[in-house]
């Protein structure tokens, strides 16, 4: 493990700095995950795509549910809850009486 340097002011900051550290690098490989599944995706419907006759092509088009504003929302969302889970959890440390 590398060490980390962290500026302790006040009770807490240690634990605080290490959980947004860990709840980030949690919610980042979340992101990685989407973004795969994504380029999966996409590429999957790319070559059914190519592999129908023509006249049913539209139709594939319309059974993609992988839009890009879904992919967005899910980004957002998972934006959102690592971001809430570190101020749940630094709130959190802040009540404890740390010594």
């Amino acid at each position: 493990m590398d060490k980390q340097n962290f500026i302790i002011n006040s009770q807490g900051d240690l634990l605080k700095a290490k959980v947004r550290q860990t709840i980030t690098r949690l919610f980042k490989s979340q992101l990685i995950l989407l973004e795969e599944l994504t380029d999966n995706h996409d590429e999957a419907m790319n070559k059914l795509y190519e592999a129908l006759p023509q006249e049913y092509q539209k139709l594939l088009m319309l059974a993609d549910y992988l839009s890009d504003d879904k992919i967005d929302s899910n980004r957002r969302k998972v934006l959102k809850e690592g971001n809430d889970s570190i101020r749940e959890l630094e709130n959190f440390i802040d009540s404890l009486n740390i010594k």
